[in-house]
């Protein structure tokens, strides 16, 4: 059976992304949903290497925060693909169980740098 996702227009907002080292990745996009009976939380998206070297290792966190900003939780992923070349994109998706607290996320990405 298909789960009916809802795109979370207004529940969840996110923040500016905060980056390891040098602005070497962009957030191109970042969809956030919630599943038919509130079980979980989805958040996807891509991400782009700006940078002239290749991004390895590439890994996204996200930050699940309460109305005032406090931490709730925090799950992280690997990028797919992990290793990701100078002016490529890659994609992400975190999947954490459902909580009422949460009212937003923050972004975050780590990566070890090949020249």
């Amino acid at each position: 059976m298909k789960r009916l996702l809802i795109v979370l227009a207004v529940s969840l907002s996110f923040l500016s992304a905060s980056f390891a080292g040098e602005n070497a990745l962009e957030f191109v996009e970042s969809n956030s949903h919630i599943g038919e009976n509130k079980e979980n939380i989805r958040i996807d998206g891509i991400v782009k290497n700006v940078s002239k070297g290749n991004l390895l290792r590439v890994k996204i966190t996200i930050d699940f925060l309460d109305k005032e900003g406090n931490l709730i939780k925090s799950e992280s992923v690997s990028t797919s693909p992990a290793k990701i070349l100078s002016g490529q994109e890659a994609s992400y998706e975190i999947t954490t169980k459902y909580d009422s607290r949460i009212a937003r996320y923050k972004k975050s990405a780590q990566w070890r740098k090949l020249y």
